[in-house]
């Protein structure tokens, strides 16, 4: 069991020899949703400066939506441009925040 610390170690030590390293991966292509599956990338999505994912969206009735995301590369900063590639607008977040239980730390 993993409170215990059971059986933990060699699971990882299984994960690390068998699956491939993210080197051995190829690159993501970027696309915009909609688009046709052979039809190229957009131009502006093909080096981009950062690439997350927004994985999950909360509704705090004290603040507006709380959008969870992860940063694939590159860093997300308060006011910076985000492409959303969904909907082929551009949105800038007004906070980063860590989230640790129930507060959220700048």
């Amino acid at each position: 069991s993993a409170l215990r610390s059971m059986g933990l170690e060699p699971l990882l030590d299984a994960a690390v020899a068998l699956l491939p390293a993210p080197t051995d991966r190829p690159t993501p292509t970027l696309r915009v949703a909609g688009a046709a599956p052979d039809a190229p990338p957009a131009p502006t999505l093909q080096a981009p400066a950062g690439v997350a994912l927004a994985f999950k969206v909360v509704h705090d009735f004290k603040r507006r939506p709380i959008v969870f995301a992860r940063v694939y590369s590159g860093e997300l900063r308060a006011k910076g441009a985000l492409v959303n590639s969904s909907a082929g607008v551009l949105e800038r977040p007004s906070g980063i925040f860590r989230i640790e239980g129930d507060r959220y730390e700048p």
